[in-house]
């Protein structure tokens, strides 16, 4: 059978903090990195290996990796970096039946990084009075120096899918992708912004429609 899978994910980038900051230069400041929910949509062409409860399905995927991290320090400064990575993707996987209905599988999820400098930068600097202190440059010049030395990569991650099928081709499925390589590259650059492993995770669910293939029909044709 093939269909189609849409629904929403939620994603979390690790280690983007210590990109900003890496050391203990200074304190009283803090970061705090949330999730971001986005969503996702698939094709996918599912082939089950009769008698057995075992089955293959092939997925081509639109996915995204999204993290907001948000700083803040005694000096009432704050800012947002919202890492938005917007991927393509395939993916392989081996699932079985368990109970009627009720299917788990795992398999590997590869994707393309279609917008690797999507980076935006938003802060409270302009609201504040500075006094003799040094000025940060606007947020335009900040968010555009950030695109230009941290780059988004591509995405390799460990998938785990549990489905039921309702029948008439209906399906929800609940996933989770581990990320098995670095996310985010940080270039060489004058600020000391250092090079961090950052790996995703995320959850996913989607609904999906199926339409199954005629066996009898493909049996008929084969005689001929």
């Amino acid at each position: 059978m093939f269909g189609i899978k849409a629904g929403v994910a939620s994603s979390l980038i690790s280690e983007l903090s210590p990109i900003f900051v890496s050391e203990d230069y200074y304190s009283g400041y803090s970061f705090e990195e949330n999730k971001l929910i986005k969503p996702t949509a698939l094709l996918f062409m599912n082939y089950r290996i009769d008698p057995s409860p075992i089955a293959l399905e092939g997925q081509v995927s639109y996915y995204q990796q999204a993290t907001d991290l948000i700083y803040s320090d005694i000096k009432d400064f704050t800012y947002t970096a919202k890492f938005q990575y917007h991927y393509l993707g395939v993916g392989a996987y081996i699932k079985t039946n368990v109970v009627k209905g009720f299917n788990v599988g795992v398999g590997l999820r590869m994707g393309i990084n279609l917008s690797p400098e999507n980076l935006t930068y938003t802060s409270n600097a302009s609201e504040i009075s500075w006094g003799d202190n040094d000025v940060p440059p606007s947020d335009s010049e900040t968010q555009l120096e950030l695109r230009s030395v941290v780059k988004g990569l591509n995405s390799t991650d460990l998938g785990f899918i549990a489905s039921y099928e309702f029948g008439r081709g209906l399906s929800v499925d609940i996933s989770y992708y581990k990320g098995l390589n670095d996310m985010v590259e940080t270039l060489v650059n004058r600020h000391d912004f250092i090079n961090p492993t950052n790996k995703a995770s995320s959850f996913q669910l989607t609904v999906g429609y199926a339409i199954m293939m005629d066996k009898n029909k493909n049996d008929k044709r084969t005689r001929r």
